[in-house]
């Protein structure tokens, strides 16, 4: 009878623990950016959108991350990622009256190529991904708006997003 037991408890406790998830109880919505898209979703959506960055993008070097300080997490085998808020200096969101957008996350990743993941002087490949969140509000279905997130690194290129979002 104990593993019937065991069985429900895991059953529930994996249940509950989805309920809590982000947008487990709303429509979410993720897009790689790509210029000029128009993202079509359902009106009462949360959109994220994600655009990556190489540093020469945002004006940095690998001198500014390693100045940076940040605390690096393990992804995966070959690679690890921090905020990248300490990098990038500014952010500014333009959305219609009525929509909430805003920067959801600023990540940078280091990877090294897996053949070379056992060489500790390989060098390291670095990408940083920043996420607009956008909640398309109920009242907007049929409409067709522009988000726009304006970012700079810290004394770098100032960088934009800019898309349209289809409420259907």
């Amino acid at each position: 009878m104990l593993p019937a037991r065991l069985l429900f408890t895991v059953v529930l406790f994996a249940a509950a623990l989805a309920a809590c998830a982000p947008g487990a109880n709303a429509d979410v919505a993720r897009f790689d950016y790509r210029e000029g898209a128009t993202y079509v979703v359902p009106a009462g959506t949360t959109l994220f959108v994600t655009a990556e960055y190489s540093l020469d993008d945002l004006g940095l070097e690998v001198r500014d991350v390693a100045r940076a300080g940040l605390r690096w997490i393990p992804m995966g085998v070959s690679g690890s990622s921090a905020s990248a808020a300490r990098l990038i200096s500014r952010t500014s969101v333009e959305a219609p009256d009525g929509w909430e957008a805003a920067v959801w996350q600023t990540r940078i990743e280091r990877t090294v190529p897996f053949a070379d993941r056992d060489d500790p002087d390989a060098p390291f490949d670095f990408a940083v991904r920043l996420t607009a969140r956008v909640v398309v509000p109920q009242e907007a279905a049929g409409l067709t708006r522009r988000v726009r997130v304006d970012h700079q690194a810290r004394d770098g290129d100032q960088n934009s997003m800019s898309f349209l979002v289809q409420a259907d």
